[in-house]
């Protein structure tokens, strides 16, 4: 789906259509200009005419989009049609239908923000905050981290500042809605230069990493002969590769640790790799240095949408 401003040529209105349209309301009633706007934002959209093949969306993949205005105008003009009947309808669709997109555009700038508004007064506020940025553009992601994390975090922009590790003009989220237990659509004002996947802010965890025959391996740690504040993984604290610690398993138990085993055998990793003293302030392996090991801030994966441009036009 790609991207095209329309613009509106329409002749001049003969006598005839003057006299079908007098004294017809032609304003768009704002429930109608709500349902025009979730269209847009495609709502009620059959996933099949998003992604017409499976194969175009595999499991474990990323797809980014452009969404086509001409596309979203003939998409709103074919609902709207439903209902007529009569050349009179059939005129004042005429009338209208250049506002269709305009009122829809308006309604689901705000749409999201009206959802999440709190109270009258900041649903107001949101209704102002956003006009549509064309081309809008987006994303699908089909994983088992969508299954797996209700709660996921995504920031599209514009770019990435690597100095400081934040992104460059973050733009406002139109929609994020899982279409599936392992498929999230997201919708975005503007062009996705960047996108991160994050998990919820709390998600703080017990970090091991899967190994792909079972069982769970650390792959880093983190130095213990450092003042607090400071124990992030250094060039000596690194596990090489094959050099990782086996996260010890009950047997016949699922998903069981050894605690004590794993505690004596990071110990003797974190001494062999010069993370932890032998003796001295530092060479005291307790509760505390275990958790330090083992607990995880919530994971973060960044991803670029090679070639999204804005004035990029295609069919």
């Amino acid at each position: 789906m790609m991207a095209e401003d329309t613009a509106s040529n329409s002749p001049p209105k003969s006598d005839f259509e003057r006299r079908l349209t007098k004294g017809i309301d032609l304003s768009v009633p704002d429930d109608i200009a709500g349902w025009l706007g979730r269209g847009l934002l495609l709502y009620g959209v059959p996933f099949n005419y998003l992604v017409p093949d499976e194969r175009m969306l595999p499991p474990e993949s990323i797809r980014f989009f452009y969404l086509d205005q001409a596309w979203v105008q003939c998409l709103l003009e074919g609902a709207v049609s439903v209902g007529r009947g009569t050349e009179r309808d059939e005129m004042v669709d005429q009338e209208l239908s250049n506002s269709f997109l305009a009122r829809a555009s308006e309604a689901g700038a705000s749409l999201r923000d009206r959802g999440r508004a709190d109270s009258d007064d900041d649903e107001a506020k949101a209704s102002e905050l956003t006009k549509l940025n064309w081309p809008l553009t987006g994303f699908l992601l089909r994983s088992s981290v969508v299954a797996g994390w209700q709660g996921l975090e995504v920031v599209a922009s514009e770019g990435f500042d690597s100095t400081i590790e934040k992104p460059i003009g973050v733009l406002k989220a139109l929609r994020i809605d899982r279409l599936g237990p392992d498929v999230l659509l997201c919708l975005y004002n503007g062009v996705i230069k960047f996108i991160e996947v994050m998990q919820p802010l709390e998600g703080l965890h017990f970090g091991a990493s899967p190994t792909p025959k079972g069982g769970f391996q650390k792959l880093s740690v983190r130095r213990v002969n450092a003042p607090a504040g400071e124990q992030l993984p250094g060039p000596k604290a690194k596990v090489k590769k094959g050099d990782a610690l086996d996260v010890p398993m009950r047997p016949g138990v699922n998903r069981v640790v050894k605690v004590k085993e794993l505690a004596e055998n990071l110990e003797k990793k974190l001494k062999g790799m010069g993370a932890m003293d032998k003796e001295g302030e530092y060479s005291l392996f307790t509760a505390a240095e275990f958790g330090l090991q083992m607990v995880e801030s919530p994971g973060r994966v960044r991803f670029e949408a090679a070639g999204m441009k804005k004035n990029e036009r295609k069919s």
